[in-house]
């Protein structure tokens, strides 16, 4: 027989003014998870799918007003694990798994664009890291591939 299981999506990014610290920003983007998580915990999903870079800024919903690299670069460095904590303290909150997409800097020191997928005891229980990267993540941002592809 099947097990059936609930799969929640929620899109959005957090918008923060320019000038504000990396901690600053940190807390505004935890905030605005918080607050979009909200919505999707009434329906005790098994499972919550975070967008790609949803702990990546803008700075306005003009495409062209994104935040700089070198900001981008910088919210990498001192996010740290300070991301995953936050979406453990959630999952366990919630009996439930999230994957949390964004880049981050493996044990080696290379800079990643990984899916983490969090368990409902707040662990990261996998991580793949993205093979096919774009143009400037290959060029202009020094982005190490995975090796291949990896079932989660």
């Amino acid at each position: 027989m099947a097990r059936r299981i609930t799969v929640s999506t929620v899109a959005g990014y957090p918008i923060v003014a320019p000038g504000l610290s990396v901690e600053q920003s940190l807390d505004l983007i935890r905030e605005r998870w918080a607050e979009r998580l909200a919505i999707v915990w009434p329906d005790q999903p098994d499972l919550v799918v975070l967008p790609e870079h949803g702990d990546r800024p803008i700075w306005s919903l003009d495409p062209y007003q994104n935040i700089p690299i070198e900001m981008a670069a910088e919210l990498t460095a001192a996010k740290g694990d300070t991301m995953v904590s936050f979406y453990g303290d959630l999952a366990r909150e919630h009996r439930t798994h999230i994957a949390y997409s964004g880049y981050r800097i493996d044990a080696w020191g290379h800079l990643r664009n990984s899916t983490q997928i969090i368990g409902p005891e707040g662990t990261v229980l996998g991580i793949y890291d993205k093979v096919h990267l774009t143009i400037p993540e290959h060029h202009d941002r020094d982005v190490v591939p995975g090796a291949g592809m990896k079932v989660v």
